[in-house]
């Protein structure tokens, strides 16, 4: 039985957007070039629901964003 209260999830990579549980798809690796140098990404998992939300978000504040398969990770 799965018990999401202690933090068990049904899936290896969870959504990073707030409050969703559901299962990421792809990975948004994102660099802020104020403070991020050379090879140093962040990275924002994504279901496919909240996937243009999380990448226009970052886009608007003109962050290099790649985005790859979880399965790449």
């Amino acid at each position: 039985m799965i018990n999401l209260l202690a933090g068990e999830m049904p899936h290896r990579f969870t959504c990073s957007a707030a409050g969703c549980t559901a299962e990421a798809t792809v990975a948004l690796r994102w660099q802020n070039p104020k403070i991020h140098r050379g090879d140093r990404y962040k990275t924002w998992l994504s279901c496919g629901i909240h996937r243009d939300s999380l990448y226009s978000f970052l886009a608007d504040r003109n962050f290099a964003i790649s985005v790859i398969g979880v399965d790449e990770l």
